[in-house]
């Protein structure tokens, strides 16, 4: 019976170790065109196929974002648009991140910069660059990160 409990407690302990979603955890929002910082809760649940990941502005719900990542498809979802997997990636000092563009590249190009542990880094797109972090940053360091890694002038 004690054996039995044993094997019961490790498989539980399993199971709830691998659920990786996140709650509350607080994301800095960095705007490089307006050196704006907003401040956003994530929320992630992770589903047998989709991980979606629900940025949340605690006061204008405009500024949300929904994000749904396909795991076996490797594509990101946000709204109606797809993001597709390139060949680039921004390699952190503890995570690789995939950049993903637009499936259809309609006025403008668009970029996400994404890691599926971590979620979302960056929103590149043209006269809207955002950086995505736990930390809060400086201006100048975020905008050090900006031109160094995704080679924003």
């Amino acid at each position: 019976m004690k054996k039995s409990f044993s094997y019961l407690f490790f498989i539980i302990f399993i199971l709830l170790s691998c659920t990786k979603d996140q709650a509350n955890v607080p994301i800095f929002s960095y705007s490089l065109s307006n050196n704006k910082i907003e401040k956003l809760i994530l929320n992630s649940l992770h589903h047998k196929e989709i991980i979606a990941f629900h940025y949340l502005h605690p006061t204008d719900t405009v500024k949300n974002v929904d994000l749904r990542y396909h795991i076996e498809k490797d594509i990101l979802m946000v709204n109606s648009d797809t993001f597709l997997p390139t060949k680039k990636m921004y390699n952190s000092k503890s995570l690789d991140f995939k950049i993903y563009q637009l499936k259809s590249n309609k006025s403008h190009g668009r970029s996400l910069v994404f890691n599926a542990q971590y979620g979302l880094l960056a929103n590149l797109a043209l006269g809207a660059d955002y950086l995505f972090l736990k930390d809060s940053l400086s201006e100048t360091e975020n905008k050090v990160i900006f031109k160094k890694y995704f080679r924003v002038k």
